[in-house]
């Protein structure tokens, strides 16, 4: 996953029913998340994570119902603990792959010039997003 430039290997998540880790490419990432906005699971935090020179987000999303989240496994290997679904997710552009793109609306990552497509693509996840913004913290945190 990590440094691979597939752009099926977008994000990368933990699949508690498999006990595995996959990785989807952006067209499934907005799709899973607005199946997320959907069940009642919303975005709280962005933190900003760095692996081996690669930038990266932890996306972390809970349900608003406290005793429906557990520990996640995911957000633990990247030294967050957290209580809940976490992502990892390249911050590419999500139409080009270009590496160290913009973030919008803090889960997604458009080049200047793929904005107005990408906003097409992911403008309704953005939007649920903005509608509550989550935390993105500031400090970047370097694992490996």
């Amino acid at each position: 996953f990590d440094g691979s430039r597939d752009p099926e290997t977008l994000a990368l998540y933990y699949h508690v029913r498999d006990k595995a880790f996959d990785a989807y490419d952006a067209a499934e990432y907005n799709a899973q998340m607005l199946r997320y906005y959907a069940a009642g699971i919303t975005c709280v935090a962005v933190a900003p994570r760095r692996i081996r020179g690669n930038e990266y987000l932890l996306v972390c999303l809970r349900y608003e119902d406290l005793d429906r989240n557990s520990l996640c496994e995911l957000g633990f290997q990247c030294m967050r603990s957290f209580c809940g679904v976490c992502i990892l997710v390249k911050r590419r552009c999500f139409v080009c792959g270009r590496p160290g793109a913009p973030t919008y609306a803090a889960v997604c990552c458009f080049c200047p010039g793929c904005e107005t497509r990408g906003l097409e693509t992911f403008g309704d996840l953005c939007a649920k997003v903005e509608a509550r913004p989550p935390e993105v913290e500031e400090e970047v945190l370097t694992i490996f």
